[in-house]
């Protein structure tokens, strides 16, 4: 089953591994105890890693917007315009 987790989740799941990684766990391991693919860890690390809270909400509701501007809705009304 897909889940889909808002940045903010990822941004405290990823220091939740970090926590673990930094005590001595494997990633394989640390993945299983979060309920995530080893590929979606790294996916996730390599897009939100750094990241704090805020900036990751940030960046959720940049990516929003970008939808939002690149919808056909919206691209006919402007080209009405």
């Amino acid at each position: 089953m897909k889940k889909r987790r808002s940045a903010e989740q990822i941004v405290g799941l990823l220091r939740q591994a970090d926590v673990d990684l930094g005590k001595g766990a494997h990633v394989p391991d640390v993945c299983r105890r979060l309920g995530i693919s080893q590929q979606t860890y790294y996916r996730w690390r390599t897009k939100y890693g750094g990241m704090d809270r805020k900036m990751a909400k940030q960046l959720q509701r940049s990516e929003e917007h970008t939808s939002e501007l690149q919808s056909p809705d919206h691209l006919v009304c402007r080209l009405l315009l």
